[in-house]
């Protein structure tokens, strides 16, 4: 019995030595390096000022939404992700003609001719942000690419004769590209964790569009048989803007 007791004692005192040990004994020195530095939302209103041969039909400026996703990288002052963008523009309706006798596609009748233009045009693209890894403030320059889809109401009206004309335009596909500058400001982190935070971030920049063409309802004069007529046709311009960008959204963070 005594021998058996010895032998118990002697076992639990090797366990306990061994555990002792490993306990001690360092853990492999590895080093984890998340890729991405923050993830980031945004929301805001921007202004979509006509510029080339669309200030013609759509001279003002208009106003929009836009919507981002993106991620930055850690370590490398570089950016990207994916926007939508949807800008309302309005010609309002712009005198054609002096007033005088018509004739539109076999309408005749006395007055002034009047074009109305409406579009809505929707962006869908990716950009890459080159941007510095600061907190605060960050400046960017950014490129993007991606798709628009056009949307035009066009009417021809006569001050007495009503509408005399109209065309619509459903959802044109173009392509289209630009780029922009801006910078972020990082006032608040509301929310902090063992593993990160999350900041309030308010954006300011502006961004050059490009985009495919813009078709909508002009008119013009020609001479027939001694008599002047009016035609409604479509005309086409290519789609530019400037567009200053208000946004406000949030950024994770990690530690």
């Amino acid at each position: 019995m005594k021998q058996l007791t010895c032998a118990l004692l002697g076992f639990l005192a090797s366990v306990s030595a061994s555990t002792e040990a490993a306990e001690e004994r360092p853990e492999p020195n590895i080093i984890h390096i998340p890729i991405f530095e923050r993830l980031f939302v945004d929301a805001g209103v921007l202004a979509a000022w006509p510029q080339g041969n669309l200030a013609g039909p759509f001279g003002d400026i208009h106003a929009g939404v836009s919507l981002h996703f993106g991620v930055g990288l850690r370590k490398i002052p570089i950016a990207f992700g994916i926007g939508f963008h949807e800008t309302s523009l309005t010609g309002g309706a712009s005198a054609s003609s002096d007033s005088g006798i018509y004739d539109v596609n076999g309408q005749t009748g006395f007055g002034r001719l009047y074009l109305s233009q409406s579009a809505t045009v929707r962006h869908f693209d990716a950009f890459v942000r080159l941007e510095p890894d600061w907190r605060r403030v960050r400046p960017y320059l950014e490129l993007l690419g991606g798709t628009s889809q056009i949307f035009v109401v066009s009417s021809l009206s006569a001050t007495f004769g009503g509408t005399l004309d109209t065309t619509e335009t459903n959802g044109d596909l173009t392509w289209e590209w630009g780029y922009g500058a801006g910078i972020h400001c990082e006032p608040l982190r509301p929310w902090v964790f063992q593993t990160g935070s999350i900041s309030l971030v308010l954006s300011a920049g502006v961004r050059w569009m490009y985009a495919g063409p813009l078709r909508y309802l002009g008119a013009r004069t020609e001479l027939l048989n001694g008599h002047t007529q009016t035609v409604a046709d479509l005309h086409e311009v290519n789609y530019r803007t400037v567009e200053p960008t208000l946004t406000i959204g949030f950024a994770s963070r990690g530690l």
